[in-house]
């Protein structure tokens, strides 16, 4: 499954993965087993009358309780048959608050443990040491009792004080001691202390530890066998006795042994095993291997250092695939997890960067900013520097930067392609038909995992792409406009394409071109956003390209056939396209790849068919009553100049057609404000002194107020413009056209 890396299966672990040490070497995932019972031969067979220590040495995350764990199990295998068994005692620091209580509290373990054995002469040495503990307690109160004492003869209880002072006086710290040693030395009984998790304790407390092992309870044939990360020890124990951290701790380790960490390639063999398994628990994962080799290296394996990484990302996993498996690759959410655990802080700032790491800001962002790729790397490079300032725990921040940067051109290409780290071309239908992090509409997705918030489901698309028929299509996507979810679903059907069978092909394409002018959203807001016609009919020419070549004309012409005034439109901006791609038209002869879904031949078949379906609807309905009628006048006067110039003729001797008519020689601009532009393309069919008297027949009939909006605006504006109230570019501005219309609106109530 995961190309060059080997699968593994799982079978009936958990459904998530306890970061608790293992306690048996059954249960090893780390081949520990030889090292843990050489560990345990060694701390058998150990010959020391005297206080032995060993260190046992890990980095957070090496498995340093497991090996501890596997290596008392195999002490109590080893010792089955022995009538002296070796006492073994597991001691935990970290249950503890204070030095005092440490100390303390590790000599009424070791008491107990002695005063619970079948062995009359080591429960002796139990009380004993109980004695010792208690002697060691109340000396540790000595500083506070002294500070009562002076309290107490302040205010006349001097009785009282020097009754405390008495028992203060009995105590007899280093005879209780001798008395443990001597009874110890004599007894010759083996005791283990195993003293796990030290570098989880304060500075004080590692410090502790060590006075423990190196003086307080420093008795004859004891081993001690301590379990630390090295560094963090060092640390703490650094100016102990005005020495060296690592010198200090040479002194207390006689045995020092470093666990090795866990070899690469045994940690990838666990977590391919582990990302089997959750794959398994579904059965329509989304999985881009060519991606998955892609974004490996670079985004997951640098963050996987240990098994509690592996437990951690694929518990994270879990959690996060439970309803939201279907909606996104399942590589992408591996990675963008891993970062997650590895580098919290990138993780937060990619969150919080969507528009830039997917290209959703576009050309602007260039536009305003015109750098380099060069520039663009240096300039990342150094807010990536400030994120991680802050972060105290990274020890080389231009290391982590430079891994930062590689793991965000990885896994989006458009940002890696912005600083140069990538060259693969962008394709964003790619990325949309595989639901990868890198596509905007996908993004979120990764950061919810609530399948609530998806507007438009995976299956859902695939549903309807691949399954309904032609009528349930018509619904799906109507009720997608209703959600505003039209357009998103028309972009999936343009990813989809790729492997879009013909007959599939023939009913998208008929839904698309009958339906398009039922749609109400646009692509994009803003000054560039395409209307649905548009949009609808570029994707069109891509559906048709699916059809088989010797069907298009057939499924074109049945189109065209049942279409009205309302599906004509569209189909005149579909045959544009056609037109365009061929230099016809206002191409003025440049060809162009896009658009020659049909050959030249069939496309001037298409012409005819076109006019007379035309003509068939002109004359029952007003052309100006079209919701494109400029396309479809654009075109019929380019088939049928004749027809189309005895129409016009005929139908701009009605005040409201001419009113129609005129909006296509005012032009309207957008800028710093909206300003119209005045064209004299009417004057084909048109006089200044006709189109003002249509306006004002239509405003003393209060018709004109209506009109829609962008008619009555435009006809002003031609009013205005003939007044002579135009700017010095030659414009009429927005607001001197409103003002007017309700300048006419007072007049005329």
């Amino acid at each position: 499954m995961f190309n060059r890396y080997e699968m593994y299966r799982q079978k009936g672990d958990d459904m998530y993965y306890s970061d608790k040490p293992i306690i048996s070497n059954q249960d090893d995932l780390l081949n520990r087993k030889s090292f843990s019972s050489l560990l345990a031969k060694t701390l058998v067979e150990l010959k020391n009358d005297d206080t032995f220590t060993v260190g046992l040495f890990g980095k957070w995350g090496t498995g340093k309780t497991s090996v501890v764990n596997m290596t008392l199990a195999e002490i109590e295998q080893l010792q089955s048959q022995d009538k002296e068994k070796m006492i073994v005692i597991h001691f935990e620091p970290w249950h503890f608050t204070d030095s005092t209580q440490l100390l303390t509290q590790f000599l009424i373990r070791l008491s107990t443990e002695f005063k619970g054995n079948k062995d009359k002469t080591i429960q002796k040495i139990g009380k004993e040491i109980e004695k010792y503990s208690g002697a060691f307690e109340l000396a540790g109160l000595i500083p506070t009792y002294g500070g009562l004492i002076a309290m107490l003869a302040k205010f006349g209880f001097t009785k009282l004080g020097r009754a405390i002072q008495n028992s203060v006086d009995k105590i007899d710290i280093l005879s209780k001691k001798e008395s443990v040693v001597k009874m110890l030395s004599e007894r010759k009984s083996k005791i283990l202390v195993v003293i796990d998790d030290i570098d989880r304790l304060s500075d004080e407390q590692i410090r502790s530890v060590f006075q423990l092992v190196s003086s307080v309870a420093k008795f004859p044939n004891t081993t001690y066998l301590l379990v630390f990360d090295k560094s963090i020890v060092v640390k703490a124990l650094k100016n102990v006795q005005g020495e060296k951290g690592e010198e200090y701790l040479e002194k207390i380790i006689q045995m020092p042994i470093q666990i090795s960490e866990v070899p690469k390639s045994k940690l990838h063999e666990i977590l391919f095993k582990r990302l089997d398994s959750i794959m398994l628990e579904h059965s329509n994962f989304l999985f881009f291997k060519e991606h998955w080799e892609n974004i490996f290296n670079s985004c997951i394996e640098p963050f996987i250092k240990n098994l509690r990484d592996v437990n951690r990302l694929c518990n994270s996993l879990i959690f996060k695939l439970t309803t939201i498996y279907s909606e996104v690759d399942f590589g992408d959410m591996v990675a963008i997890s891993s970062v997650e655990i590895g580098m919290p802080l990138l993780y937060d700032w990619i969150k919080i960067h969507k528009s830039l790491l997917t290209g959703e800001s576009g050309w602007t962002e260039y536009s305003v900013h015109n750098k380099t790729v060069t520039e663009w790397h240096e300039y990342y490079s150094s807010e990536l520097h400030r994120f991680f300032a802050n972060d105290t725990s990274i020890h080389n921040i231009d290391e982590c930067v430079d891994r930062a940067l590689e793991c965000l051109s990885q896994l989006f290409p458009c940002f890696g392609s912005k600083i140069g780290k990538t060259y693969e071309a962008i394709n964003m239908d790619l990325y949309r038909r595989k639901n990868l992090i890198s596509h905007t509409e996908k993004f979120d997705m990764y950061f919810n995992y609530d399948i609530n918030l998806v507007g438009l489901t995976r299956a859902s698309i695939e549903e309807a792409v691949y399954s309904l028929d032609l009528e349930k299509f018509n619904e799906f996507l109507l009720k997608e406009d209703d959600n505003n979810s039209s357009m998103a679903f028309i972009q999936e059907i343009k990813a989809l394409l790729n492997d879009l069978p013909s007959e599939r092909a023939k009913i998208i394409f008929t839904s698309l071109i009958t339906c398009a002018y039922k749609l109400n959203t646009t692509e994009e807001e803003g000054f560039l956003s395409l209307n649905t016609v548009t949009t609808v009919s570029h994707v069109c020419v891509d559906v048709l390209k699916r059809v088989n070549e010797d069907e298009r004309v057939s499924l074109l012409s049945s189109v065209i056939e049942i279409s009205d005034s309302n599906v004509i439109d569209m189909i005149a901006v579909f045959i544009n396209i056609i037109e365009l791609g061929y230099g016809r038209l206002a191409a003025n002869g440049v060809e162009r790849d896009f658009g020659k879904v049909i050959t030249l031949e069939e496309l001037e078949r298409i012409e005819k068919i076109f006019v007379e379906k035309i003509k068939q609807i002109l004359s029952v309905i007003n052309l100006f009553d079209f919701s494109g009628w400029r396309m479809s006048l654009h075109l019929l006067q380019a088939f049928d100049d004749e027809y189309a110039s005895d129409y016009l003729t005929k139908a701009l001797c009605d005040n409201k057609n001419i009113l129609f008519y005129l909006c296509d020689s005012v032009i309207e601009w957008t800028g710093t404000g909206v300003e119209y532009e005045i064209r004299d393309t009417y004057k084909t069919y048109l006089t200044e002194e006709r189109i003002l008297e249509a306006i004002e027949y239509q405003k003393e009939s209060k018709a004109i107020f209506r009109l829609p909006k962008n008619i009555l605006y435009k006809s002003v504006a031609f009013y205005l413009n003939s007044k002579n109230c135009k700017s010095y570019r030659g414009t009429v501005d927005l607001r001197t056209v409103e003002k007017t219309v309700q300048q006419w609106v007072t007049e005329n109530k």
